[in-house]
């Protein structure tokens, strides 16, 4: 499991952002050499749990797994988004997450 935040004080720059980490990892799950396109599932984006903390809108994505192997080119992927990300967005990956807050 890996949980992916995304955060603006704009909701539509946030929510932008995190459909272009999901659109960066479903392409990069289309290729078959990457890895199985069944073995990652991406659940988002939604708003996070805790949808405006401290003046910031928060959107969330899960990446799901059985098979840990498959997941390295997916978060690969990911943190190769947030450098794509505009400096007002703020963005973080837990690739083993303890809660989901």
């Amino acid at each position: 499991l890996a949980r992916i935040v995304v955060s603006a004080e704009d909701e539509a720059e946030a929510l932008a952002a995190a459909e272009l980490v999901a659109t960066a990892v479903r392409i990069v799950l289309a290729i078959p050499r990457a890895a199985p396109r069944t073995a990652v599932e991406i659940l988002g984006p939604a708003p996070a749990p805790i949808a405006r903390l401290r003046g910031r809108f928060r959107f969330m994505l899960l990446l799901k797994s059985a098979d840990a192997g498959a997941m390295r080119p997916a978060c690969e992927a990911v943190l190769d988004a947030f450098r794509k990300l505009p400096r007002t967005v703020q963005a973080g990956l837990d690739a083993r997450p303890v809660n989901m807050l």
